[in-house]
């Protein structure tokens, strides 16, 4: 089942720009599920954090991220 390694990118960053700023006044409980390190490297996972800590009533709008 798992003899291919994952072959596509994971365009993370842009997708949780997208969620958050879609709909910024809905209580959103959000579900990351990602397979690899996010297109952009580094610098994705510092907007990354960014974006999360700095979202509005985080409470109302958890993020969870599996891989």
């Amino acid at each position: 089942v798992f003899s291919r390694s994952p072959s596509g990118t994971t365009p993370a960053l842009e997708k949780i720009q997208k969620s958050l700023t879609g709909n910024p006044s809905m209580s959103i409980a959000r579900w990351f599920f990602g397979d690899g390190v996010p297109n952009g490297g580094i610098t994705a996972q510092k907007e990354i954090t960014r974006l999360l800590v700095q979202r509005p009533n985080p409470a109302q709008n958890p993020m969870t991220f599996i891989s």
